[in-house]
């Protein structure tokens, strides 16, 4: 396992549990606060993760990795598809309306474009309304979401699945 930002301090067998005082890339450990093996493994697939795919995360996006996927994480959202619409409909983050408005999915409001005060807020309406109105109405592939988010589109599914193959492909590398 290769983990790019990870600094061991130190390696100590506790009561027969193996703990680990580390630094990590985004996470910072002091003397006091320790991980046991599992725990800093995942921090560790966690931070690689955000390493591989945080490339793809441009304009409006930048700096938004870690927060998506957490985010991806805690709706139990499969990342690969609900980061495909993101970087489709909003241009890797460079769409105007991700520059300026935060709004990621392509989103209306009334007679206009939805707009949203922070990267985060935009974010989190997406992934919700992704999670509420698609996830939990059974609606989890391309071909299922296409004909309420996009419809009457005959490239958004192929254009999807061309995002999440290349997602993957960082991914898995």
């Amino acid at each position: 396992m290769c983990a790019v930002g990870l600094t061991i301090v130190s390696y100590n067998d506790i009561d027969q549990i193996k703990i680990i005082y580390a630094n990590f890339q985004d996470v910072t450990l002091s003397y006091e606060q320790y991980l046991d093996i599992e725990a800093a493994y995942e921090v560790m697939d966690d931070n690689g993760l955000i390493q591989k795919i945080d490339p793809l995360f441009q304009g409006g996006l930048s700096g938004m990795t870690k927060y998506f996927v957490e985010t991806c994480e805690a709706k139990n959202l499969p990342l690969d598809l609900a980061l495909a619409i993101t970087l489709h409909e909003s241009a890797y983050g460079r769409s105007n309306l991700a520059v300026y408005s935060y709004n990621f999915g392509g989103l209306r409001s009334g007679d206009g474009w939805a707009s949203f005060d922070s990267p985060e807020a935009g974010i989190d309406f997406y992934l919700s309304l992704l999670d509420e109105s698609y996830f939990q109405n059974g609606l989890t592939t391309p071909e299922l979401i296409q004909p309420v988010y996009c419809p009457g589109s005959t490239s958004w599914v192929g254009q999807i699945y061309d995002y999440m193959a290349q997602i993957n492909q960082l991914i898995n590398s």
